[in-house]
């Protein structure tokens, strides 16, 4: 079976109002918790928490979220993270279509949102439209055991940062 939504002239207008808008010199924009944004950036998680701080909705993990964003093909791209408060004890690794970039550390604010910049290289963005996201914390080992034999087993204490939003523009 195959269902469509169906939507009145009004209707639409008022779906087409919900849509999250894009800023001016904004190539795209996440905001996490919406779902119309969430569907559209083809949003996943493992062991996430969601939440909502000063009216804005955010999203953290123990393992890792991902998402798509668009990029242009032929120009630098900087991809802007929104975080609030102190998020200075995260510890995460971002990466884009699987390849690992260093992550800034946070530093501590006050209670307020922030912005972290990351200048994405060009190579990873050349020729693409869409890029994946991945926000992960490390996996650190621990050894259990179990009778006599000892067993590695991947623990974290870590989770990455309360993340608001995201958006993707040209350097």
């Amino acid at each position: 079976s195959v269902y469509f939504d169906v939507y009145s002239k009004k209707e639409w207008k008022d779906f087409l109002e919900q849509k999250i808008k894009i800023p001016e010199g904004a190539i795209d924009r996440f905001v996490f918790g919406d779902n119309i944004s969430n569907d559209e950036h083809n949003y996943q998680a493992w062991i996430a928490e969601k939440g909502e701080t000063a009216g804005r909705k955010w999203v953290k993990s123990k393992s890792w979220f991902r998402f798509d964003i668009n990029v242009v093909p032929d120009k630098p791209v900087t991809l802007k993270t929104t975080y609030y408060g102190d998020e200075s004890g995260t510890e995460y690794f971002l990466s884009i279509d699987g390849i690992q970039i260093p992550t800034k550390k946070i530093e501590k604010h006050s209670d307020e949102f922030f912005t972290v910049d990351y200048d994405l290289h060009f190579e990873m963005t050349k020729g693409k439209e869409r890029i994946g996201i991945q926000f992960k914390v490390p996996e650190k080992k621990k050894d259990v055991s179990v009778g006599q034999t000892t067993v590695e087993k991947e623990v974290s204490k870590y989770e990455t940062p309360k993340l608001f939003e995201c958006e993707t523009r040209v350097k």
